[in-house]
């Protein structure tokens, strides 16, 4: 069995660690070298105490700090643990190992005991005393780990441990720009729902109008279409209300709000009005959620399946009903349709291009000065120019 202490709340769980498969044989290189800092490149490695798989021989105190790429964070798999367990079977006193820091208070995962293939759950308490815990791997706060070994005596019975390291990308808020007519595509990492994990926070995309189409304005909007949605197992669902306790998506608008939750599992589950979005605004957030509570039920195995976890979207910027469009130009005195966009003279003044820019955005809502794109659009301007002239 594999005994688990906080050194805060001193809270003792015992955990099935489940056999994990890692597919073909590799020889992942090895770290066993104790009081080191090892800074690592590998994407995977192997951590194991100094005589792995010997018995071990004599009393140790020792530390690994472990670093990566700032982007990643630290996934570490207990592919074996062997050690004394103390005089009471849930102790962790004399002989353990110890890894930290976890979560943003710092707190110290302990480890002692045996794993097997074989073990069975017994929670005695509920261990939601750490945020992103597992039964059969733990995530790191951020892009370091220190692993503390400790032996009070010898033995010849137990082995010490051997730990899989993984690095796994860090999500960071990003910033998508849609562009007219164009279809593009985000998806997201790896390894979901761990990426998405930040400790009582939202990661956070954020999906805005092509800034060099300058379509900030209100005859354009953006068109979302997820074409994959699975957050959890249960049925696709929307509501706060029903979201709550779940993993969940959550969208931002000035048009409107939605939260998303479940798994969009085929065609024929596919409810339109809510993973085919139209969205009259130029800027959506998309906000990630993973609840802690839901970490524990992830396993190792299913972050490989191709049907795994995550969700993907098509994202594009499309002009609005034409109708609404003209309707707003005709209504406005000396504001003049041409194609989907009105246009207007305002002054025969010479402005500088960035006066004439400012002017246009402080006089008329959502106003912009005019692009002359190509010769359709300069002689349109040209006649314009000479019809109003006295």
């Amino acid at each position: 069995m594999l005994s688990i202490q906080a050194c805060v709340t001193m809270i003792a769980v015992q955990l099935l660690v489940e056999s994990v498969s890692f597919g073909a044989e590799i020889n992942y290189k090895t770290y066993s070298k104790c009081n080191t800092t090892l800074e690592v490149l590998e994407r995977k490695f192997l951590v194991t105490s100094p005589f792995y798989p010997n018995f071990y021989n004599k009393s140790v105190d020792c530390f690994m700090h472990i670093s990566v790429s700032l982007e990643y964070r630290i996934l570490v798999t207990f592919v074996d643990l062997n050690l004394e367990k103390g005089e009471d079977s849930k102790d962790c006193d004399s002989d353990y190992v110890s890894l930290y820091p976890i979560n943003s208070s710092f707190k110290i995962l302990r480890l002692c005991g045996q794993t097997s293939s074989n073990s069975s759950i017994e929670l005695e308490e509920e261990a939601d005393f750490f945020f992103n815990y597992n039964k059969n791997f733990i995530l790191s706060y951020n892009n370091s780990l220190t692993i503390h070994l400790h032996y009070e005596s010898e033995s010849l019975s137990v082995r010490g441990f051997k730990f899989l390291i993984e690095t796994i990308v860090s999500c960071k808020n990003k910033t998508l720009f849609a562009q007219f007519h164009t279809v593009n595509e985000y998806c997201s990492f790896d390894n979901f729902p761990l990426t998405y994990f930040k400790e009582n926070d939202l990661c956070s995309v954020l999906i805005a109008s092509d800034e060099n189409n300058a379509a900030n304005d209100d005859e354009h909007e953006l068109h979302l279409q997820f074409t994959k949605l699975n957050l959890s197992s249960s049925p696709l669902t929307s509501g706060d209300e029903f979201c709550a306790d779940k993993n969940y998506i959550q969208l931002i608008s000035e048009a409107k709000n939605m939260t998303l939750c479940g798994s969009l599992r085929d065609e024929s589950d596919n409810n339109t009005n809510i993973t085919s979005l139209k969205l009259s605004a130029s800027l959506v957030t998309l906000n990630v959620f993973v609840n802690s509570k839901t970490l524990n039920q992830v396993s190792y195995n299913a972050l490989r399946k191709e049907n795994s976890m995550g969700f993907c979207f098509q994202y594009k910027l499309m002009p609005k009903n034409r109708n609404e469009i003209v309707e707003k130009c005709d209504s406005r005195d000396g504001w003049h349709r041409w194609r989907s966009h009105c246009f207007k003279l305002v002054t025969d003044v010479a402005f500088t291009w960035e006066e004439a820019r400012n002017y246009c955005r402080n006089h008329y809502e959502n106003g912009r000065l005019a692009s002359i794109m190509s010769e359709e659009t300069q002689k349109f301007i040209e006649e314009l120019i000479s019809s109003l002239k006295p």
